[in-house]
């Protein structure tokens, strides 16, 4: 028996093996592919995901086989209307890189293989039974050959058409579909384009985008308003996405892959049934505007995991899984809203007054710094705030940089090895009754003291307090140390954690 199965060998599907395998969970990875796909796909790695890849030993890698994303700048016809400078994130130290996926999963592949790890290709979920004591995944491999595999979780991390998610029931949310068909290639140009910036240009009949990529690549992307869905995409027909938006000064030249795909707006009902979880584009699907897709995914399992390593080690309750769609379904919502609104009103922009609107509108957000202090934070993810959800309790006032939800940065604080909770003093000694507290739950919390970064952050209140961190960065409570009481109902009712089980009294 296997702890998790995980359905999809891509970025989300092999960070969550990763994780788990490093909390010391087993997990069986599997892929309907017949092989590691070579396809660019996904581009962009934001600082947070490098904050989680860097968390399991890969993203120097990362960083040293992508290319640096310094700016973002948009165009109207090659004329200038804004430039946000992407590589000054305040609160973290990695800048975003680009980086084809193909290269990402085979970074995380060489990891997982480190860890004691295999993926199974040919090989995908074709049924689950839900059962009591966990559940049997029925695989389909090579050849046809089938086979049982018991786990107490199945993961769907097996993209939009995830089996996993037909399997568990789960529908997608009922709502307007977005559908528009993007041409797009991997090319060489001849171009005065800066290599450290992704260029947007947005046309009077559609958008497209070049992106740099590494060994002296480009990207293109984009739409024309109503060209066809299908048919041949190559040198011409990238050459007129850049041209029919307005970009008259590169050349396409060869082009080493190319093709369509059609944007879909997606958001699963639940991510959870039961013992069957899904994470990235089997939970949400929504348009490529800020290269938003990968990364999220990333921060699922990097959510999941802990979660997961707790419940399966018996050191907390079944219940606490439910508050993975309780944290990252709005996340993923929140998302599609705001991809929604760049693409009507950013690149869906086509009058002469709604351009002259949004051209001014961003010129000014740009001259203010407002995209930058704000836009690309949020691109970044690192302002991803759990506060109002189940498992954040205690007080802090509203925008204290330490409080319930919150991130803390790595180079703040990071987390206790081997998936425990931290309980930080930001002063003095804990009392006996916190010490004891601590001892009870020994096996999933470590008792010790903020260093003086965080203890800054948390302010100078007139007592101590304790802060509770989570194994993925976020604090989970803040309050008085001397209000054990309430740390325990945090502990114990709000998080289902279970005390350590306590050692036979010796024979008379």
């Amino acid at each position: 028996m296997v702890h998790v199965v995980i359905a999809g060998a891509g970025p989300t599907g092999l960070t969550a093996a990763v994780l788990l395998r490093g909390l010391g969970i087993e997990t069986r990875v599997v892929d309907r592919l017949a092989e590691p796909g070579r396809l660019a796909k996904a581009m962009v790695l934001w600082s947070r995901s490098l904050e989680i890849l860097d968390e399991i030993g890969v993203a120097d890698e990362a960083v040293r086989q992508g290319t640096p994303l310094v700016s973002a700048r948009y165009l109207d016809r090659d004329r200038p209307v804004a430039e946000i400078v992407a590589n000054r994130i305040a609160g973290t130290r990695w800048m975003p890189v680009i980086l084809p996926q193909s290269r990402l999963e085979a970074i995380l592949r060489d990891r997982y293989a480190e860890l004691g790890g295999t993926v199974e290709w040919s090989t995908e979920v074709t049924d689950a039974t839900d059962r009591f004591d966990g559940v049997l995944v029925e695989l389909t491999g090579p050849g046809g050959s089938r086979t049982q595999a018991e786990a107490d979780y199945l993961l769907g991390c097996d993209g939009i058409r995830s089996a996993v998610r037909t399997i568990g029931g789960i529908p997608w949310e009922e709502g307007p579909a977005y559908e528009e068909t993007f041409r797009l290639g991997d090319v060489t140009m001849d171009t005065g384009l800066d290599r450290g910036a992704a260029h947007h240009f947005l046309g009077r009949s559609g958008v497209s985008v070049a992106l740099p990529m590494p060994d002296g690549l480009w990207r293109v992307v984009g739409y024309l308003d109503g060209q066809k869905s299908d048919g041949k995409v190559g040198r011409a027909e990238l050459q007129e996405l850049l041209t029919a938006c307005g970009h008259d000064g590169s050349t396409v030249n060869e082009v080493f892959w190319s093709g369509r795909f059609t944007v879909l707006r997606r958001l699963a009902t639940t991510f959870r049934a039961g013992r069957i979880l899904l994470a990235g584009d089997a939970a949400h699907v929504h348009s490529p505007a800020g290269g938003q897709g990968l990364n999220t995914g990333l921060q699922d399992s990097h959510n999941l995991a802990w979660k997961l390593a707790l419940v399966i080690k018996g050191r907390a309750g079944e219940e606490l899984l439910d508050s993975y769609t309780a944290e990252r379904r709005p996340i993923a919502a929140g998302i599609l809203k705001v991809t929604r609104l760049q693409d009507e009103r950013m690149f869906g922009a086509r009058s002469a007054v709604s351009r002259a609107v949004r051209n001014t509108a961003m010129r000014t957000l740009s001259r203010t710094g407002v995209l930058e202090r704000r836009l690309i934070p949020d691109l970044a993810q690192i302002l991803v705030d759990y506060r109002n959800y189940p498992l954040s309790a205690g007080s802090g006032r509203r925008g204290a940089p330490v409080r319930a939800g919150r991130r803390v940065a790595p180079e703040v604080f990071r987390p206790a090895a081997g998936g425990r909770l931290s309980l930080l003093l930001t002063g003095g000694e804990p009392s006996a009754e916190l010490a004891a507290l601590a001892q009870e739950f020994t096996e999933s919390v470590r008792l010790g003291t903020a260093p003086p970064a965080l203890t800054e952050l948390a302010g100078t209140p007139r007592r101590p307090l304790v802060l509770g961190i989570r194994p993925d960065g976020h604090v989970g409570y803040r309050g008085p140390a001397d209000g054990v009481a309430a740390l325990r109902g945090w502990l114990q009712e709000t998080l289902r954690l279970l005390p350590a089980p306590q050692p036979a009294a010796a024979s008379a």
